[in-house]
């Protein structure tokens, strides 16, 4: 039983570490906004790309959105709309105003995927709404 406590302890407390980007992802998300900013779009949605690598695949809901914009402005809809998918279904995202007036989704607006991702964004923000 004493040998238990501090495995059990260890294997807790690295679950809760390996939930926290490193220095890494850190690093390349700024990278994605420093090229977003200097109008390199597909260098920006690489770069946070990179960053959410470095994290298993995973990434915080506004780094994903804004690399859904970087995507979209590199004619990527594809991957745009895989990580605003992405952050409709695993976070619940539901700022219905933002997104249809983010002017770097004006490329994407007439593909066939965007009324479907709205109307599910649209339902994530009913469902918020009921929980209040």
């Amino acid at each position: 039983m004493k040998t238990l406590i501090p495995v059990l302890l260890i294997v807790i407390s690295k679950g809760v570490v390996g939930q926290i980007p490193g220095k890494e992802y850190t690093k390349w998300v700024r990278k994605a906004e420093i090229f977003y900013h200097r109008h390199d779009y597909k260098g920006s949605a690489l770069a946070y790309s990179l960053a959410f690598k470095t994290f298993g695949w995973r990434g915080y809901e506004m780094d994903r959105y804004n690399a859904a914009c970087s995507w979209a402005l590199a004619s990527v809809p594809d991957s745009a709309f895989a990580n605003l998918q992405r952050i409709a279904n695993k976070t619940s995202y539901s700022n219905v105003d933002e997104i249809t007036n983010d002017k770097d989704f004006a490329g994407i607006h007439g593909d066939p995927r965007w009324m479907p991702l709205i109307d599910k964004i649209r339902k994530n923000k009913e469902k918020e709404g009921e929980k209040k």
